[in-house]
């Protein structure tokens, strides 16, 4: 039962009730200090149920005092842990951003179909540097406390809206140290963390390093980068089984002109012998760092942060809004719907599917809390906060003017309407404006509207190859509406040129002066010297070159169009266009497999006859003889149909094999006392289990209690579509 709020919990006042999860509460509070000081804080507690549980407070204890004793800028601190009577807790830190699952969330909306490689590499770089932090983090006798976090995953990954990179949620962290590692420390401990960003000797139950977590960052540069799931199986055990039995894809399989060198450092990343991974998150970091500078990119936190400010500027405005109207804490956390997204769906880009509404509720096993929430600032600044806490699946966004008005409410009790508006026209059109610093949406001519009387607000106008304008303005009650016309004027004689550049094919690659360029279909490149000849070169497949020598003048911007001419086809090949559904496919001509995946186009050496198989894993395969003309071109369109599967069981002892349905089966299991879990002889598991996606038919089940000595074998049959709930008592 949940306290009346608000409610005093030792030096903290608990204001809001956040989530419950499966093993702990979060709430929002305030923090004051005898010279009137406040802060807001996130107070997690763990659910009454576990408090008795000595055992596992002891471990809980442990495990966030060594987290709280990591301090570095990219990792979220723990500021404070301990117990209130009989309620343990940790007290976390605020920060300003979005959770990397969130981003994509973002991304998606706005179908944006790739993640910007210099903001996937400066968003990997910072994940590294923290995690290197942090597993050479020492105790203040200077041992090596070996802490490893177990769940790098996309929602325990904040970027900041200043293009800070965060890790949370190092409180399920586990420091190998003598008396920790004892009983569930080590081999014998629970599978914790996202299924689908777990290491193979993670999933096996065998005890993990810091290259656990090296594996988990290299599958989520994967995803960033060809923006594809790695492992996504129809349910948790086959997500298990592709990560330990499977080959894994190369990035360049699935992106063509991926980046060779990017690709080794992945890759590297994902050696399933760990010992032929990197062997600390820095020398990750160094070679990324390495690969920033070859290919010069970009790569900084003030392009990061100018990237979030812009994909979440509706967000932002509308913080800014509700701050500037003044509303009082309960009405805006009452309007604000929080956004959820599917555990199965995190990275599929192409999909872009949308997000449904929902409130803070219970949390099963396979979902984590992502708490964005708002830090007090001044009121131009937006700060939004992140908080990961248990392993499931649920984010709760709270608008920073929520915070910012409970804090200002006891003294702001001004009346004053706003009622100013400024119409902005410029010569030329289109330019970007900026009051107080912040993009105001939209381009000129637009109105800016919603002012307040009396107070001077900073408006800048920027529109490339123009001097950028800045003016104070003012309106007052007598004049609350104003105009403000600008001629803009042309940047100076020995500025630099931009050149924008859109090509008739998305796939379209960019070389110029011999300098290939991490984009595809379109590219603006802002810094071209005036007055000296370029050389463009647009390249795609299936089309010709094209080339064209420029010279731009100081300040110009040149937009070029380029629409490519198909290549003609060989009289002694022909052109092999193939697409199913779904995607993703491999294609074979006379038993040699194609490279790459549909969608897909080739062109093949001519024959009066080729035997055509497509093949994709769970699929039947489709085969055909197609007799291609010369120079000709064959399309060939397949809906793959899903095949049955025959499911049989790791073990000799199995009940025997059973057709799997398609559908699978929802397994809640518990026990009494708690107890560790292998399905199947895969991964370790942790009761109570809630809605665990299981293949259909005959599941051997072990559940073990090794500080009891307790240990039982079940045989459990799903059925397909079926749910099924059971608690095992171990010591009958």
């Amino acid at each position: 039962m949940q306290p009346e709020l608000p409610v005093k919990f030792g030096k903290y006042t608990l204001i809001r009730h956040l989530a419950t999860g499966g093993m702990a509460e979060l709430y929002l509070a305030i923090q004051k200090s005898i010279s009137g000081f406040e802060k807001l804080t996130v107070i997690k507690k763990i659910l009454p149920r576990y408090s008795s549980d000595q055992e596992f407070i002891n471990m809980f204890l442990d495990e966030a005092r060594i987290a709280a004793t990591l301090n570095h800028p990219n990792i979220v601190q723990i500021f404070d842990v301990g117990s209130i009577g009989n309620d343990y807790f940790i007290a976390m830190e605020y920060i300003h951003g979005e959770d990397l699952r969130n981003i994509v969330g973002a991304m998606r909306k706005k179908e944006i179909r790739s993640f910007p490689l210099e903001h996937a590499i400066a968003i990997i770089a910072g994940v590294c540097k923290g995690l290197s932090y942090a597993h050479n983090h020492k105790s203040i006798s200077g041992e090596p406390l070996n802490i490893v976090h177990r769940d790098i995953s996309p929602q325990n990954i904040l970027v900041t809206f200043s293009g800070e990179v965060k890790i949370v949620d190092f409180g399920i962290a586990r420091a190998a140290t003598k008396d920790v590692a004892q009983g569930i420390g080590k081999g014998e401990g629970a599978l914790r963390g996202k299924f689908p960003y777990m290491s193979p000797e993670q999933i096996k139950g065998l005890e993990i390093d810091k290259r656990s977590d090296i594996f988990s960052t290299g599958i989520i540069l994967f995803e960033l980068t060809t923006g594809r799931r790695l492992f996504k199986g129809a349910n948790e055990l086959e997500t298990l089984r592709k990560i330990v039995d499977l080959d894994y894809p190369k990035p360049s399989s699935i992106v063509a002109g991926y980046p060779l060198e990017l690709e080794k450092i992945v890759m590297t990343a994902l050696q399933k012998d760990r010992d032929l991974r990197y062997q600390d998150a820095l020398a990750m970091q160094q070679d990324l760092e390495e690969f920033t500078r070859n290919k010069k990119l970009k790569v900084s936190t003030i392009e990061l942060g100018k990237f979030m400010e812009e994909l979440f500027k509706e967000k932002l405005q509308q913080e800014k809004e509700a701050l500037k109207e003044g509303k009082k804490l309960a009405d805006i956390i009452a309007e604000k719907e929080a956004g959820e997204f599917s555990f199965e769906e995190f990275l599929d880009l192409s999909s872009l599917p949308s997000s449904g509404g929902m409130t803070p509720k219970a949390i099963s096993s396979d979902s984590s809390i992502s708490q964005i929430l708002a830090q007090p600032q001044l009121p131009r600044k937006r700060n939004t906060l992140l908080w990961g806490v248990v392993s499931g699946a649920i984010a709760i966004t709270i608008t920073i003017g929520a915070i910012l008005t409970y804090l200002l409410w006891k003294n702001h009790t001004s009346s004053s309407q706003n009622i100013g508006k400024i119409t902005i026209k410029t010569e030329p059109p289109g330019a970007a404006v900026y009051i107080d610093g912040d993009r105001w949406p939209g381009q000129t001519p637009l109105s800016v509207e919603k002012l307040k009387p009396d107070v001077t607000y900073s408006v800048s106008i920027k529109l490339p190859g123009f001097e950028s304008v800045s003016r104070d303005i003012v309106v007052t009650r007598r004049q609350p509406e104003m105009q403000l016309d600008l001629k803009l004027e042309p940047v100076r004689t020995n500025a630099m040129a931009v050149l924008k550049i859109e090509a008739s094919d998305p796939s379209s690659t960019f070389i110029i002066d011999g300098k290939k360029l991490d984009a595809k279909g379109q590219v603006t490149v802002d810094s071209i010297s005036p007055d000296v000849p370029h050389t463009i070169l647009v390249q795609a497949p299936e089309f010709i070159d094209y080339s064209e020598k420029i010279i731009l003048s100081p300040g110009e911007v040149k937009e070029l169009k380029v629409d490519l001419k198909p290549r003609p086809i060989n009289p002694n090949e022909f052109l092999l266009v193939v697409k199913t559904d779904p995607e993703g496919a491999t294609v074979a001509i006379d038993g040699k497999k194609l490279d790459g995946v549909t969608p897909g186009k080739w062109r093949i050496s001519w024959k009066s006859s080729v035997n055509l198989i497509i093949e994709k894993e769970k699929f039947k395969n489709k085969e055909r003889v197609i007799q291609p003309e010369k120079g000709g071109k064959v399309e060939i369109e397949e809906k793959l149909e899903r095949r049955k599967t025959e499911i049989a069981s790791s073990s000799p002892e199995s009940a025997g094999k059973e057709k799997a349905s398609d559908e699978g089966a929802t397994l809640y299991l518990d026990s009494e006392p708690w107890s560790n879990v292998t399905i199947q002889g895969v991964g370790k598991f942790q009761t109570p289990i809630a809605n665990l996606k299981v293949p259909s038919g005959n599941l051997k089940i072990t559940l073990e209690n090794p500080a009891a000595g307790l240990k039982k074998t079940i045989t459990i049959k799903m059925e397909p579509g079926s749910t099924v709930r059971k608690k095992v008592n171990l010591k009958e």
